[in-house]
């Protein structure tokens, strides 16, 4: 009973907190994060936006144990409390994801690319729930893949 427990208590911890999507959005005419669906965030204590393919981090404030950087929306590279990596300059077409926490215990994420059109744009986009794996010889989903083409 004991073992059933212990193997519980994680499950029910991460029930109990909460889960805020950030989005990426231009605000008088600067990159800034939003919070689009979710619990209500008023604080950001720690975000950090990463370059998804290289795994760079291109901007990181706060800490897991930090108080209240900044409250949203929170423009990309604003000087803050702590900030742990200075902002690099975002690269058109590249997939950034956007996580951290916020007050209370919440996490916040979400993921954008920003884009030049006629004026510079950000899109929202989807996580990536599972790796491509269509051209992986040694799938069953490659097969299938082939099949469809």
């Amino acid at each position: 009973m004991r073992r059933f427990a212990v193997l519980l208590a994680p499950l029910l911890l991460a029930a109990c907190s909460s889960y805020t999507v950030l989005g990426a959005r231009f605000v008088d005419g600067r990159l800034a994060f939003v919070a689009i669906d979710g619990a209500e965030v008023e604080c950001i204590d720690a975000l950090s936006v990463v370059d998804e393919a290289s795994g760079e981090v291109m901007w990181e404030i706060g800490g897991w144990d930090s108080p209240c950087q900044a409250p949203l929306p929170l423009r990309y590279g604003r000087k803050v409390v702590t900030v742990t990596q200075a902002a690099k300059p975002l690269r058109p077409g590249r997939r950034y994801e956007i996580s951290g926490s916020a007050g209370g215990g919440h996490s916040v994420s979400g993921w954008f690319v920003v884009m030049r059109r006629a004026a510079w744009q950000v899109e929202d986009v989807p996580p990536r729930l599972l790796p491509d794996i269509t051209n992986d010889p040694t799938s069953a989903a490659s097969d299938i893949a082939n099949e469809v083409h």
